[in-house]
């Protein structure tokens, strides 16, 4: 059985879930039917076990209440307009040069651009594969870009462009002395693109 909060959440799980397809046997969704066991007397407070039993099935109902219907058959997860790219770099590469991150991220949002508008772009210059993420805003566009990116060339290495699976995380942690020694980095490459403007 399922609480909902808004009787149109039942109608909606109605429509969804009723003679819905599991292994080889249909799901029945229906309306609860309640009656009230024996006459209620006001007068009676509940005792102590009612009260944990009343609240564990509070918590339950709260959790019922998150309850999101399954993507139906043919929709595409929330997670496949993000694609990653592979091999777009070498993490080296930033050491002494911090400016080739900047001329990354721009070559390759510009390459990205055409296949549709982007919604965040995320350049992990610290992890091994060299990886940059792109989430656009539509999943259609996100396939597009693998069709035409994937085994491409860049800059003298094979790209290698995914759909995210959502779970893969790229944010390589660094010791504190390793994001001191990255700070002082960043500061001299700012400070000589300040005088360079001047």
């Amino acid at each position: 059985m399922m609480t909902f909060m808004q009787v149109e959440s039942v109608n909606l799980a109605m429509q969804i879930l009723d003679e819905y397809q599991v292994g080889n046997k249909k799901i029945h969704v229906e309306k609860a039917k309640f009656q009230q066991k024996g006459e209620y007397n006001p007068k009676l407070k509940p005792r102590k076990k009612q009260k944990k039993i009343l609240e564990k099935i509070q918590k339950r109902q709260e959790k019922l209440f998150d309850w999101r219907p399954e993507p139906l058959r043919g929709q595409r997860q929330k997670n496949e307009n993000t694609v990653v790219i592979r091999n777009a770099f070498d993490p080296r590469e930033f050491v002494d040069a911090m400016e080739k991150m900047l001329v990354h991220k721009e070559t390759l949002r510009n390459q990205c651009e055409n296949f549709g508008k982007i919604k965040k772009m995320e350049l992990h210059d610290l992890h091994p594969d060299g990886v940059v993420q792109v989430t656009f805003e539509e999943v259609e566009f996100a396939d597009m870009c693998i069709a035409t990116l994937n085994r491409r060339l860049y800059n003298g290495r094979t790209l290698h462009v995914s759909v995210w699976d959502g779970k893969e995380k790229f944010k390589i942690e660094e010791t504190e002395a390793e994001r001191e020694e990255r700070l002082k980095r960043w500061s001299k490459f700012l400070e000589s693109e300040e005088n360079t403007d001047n």
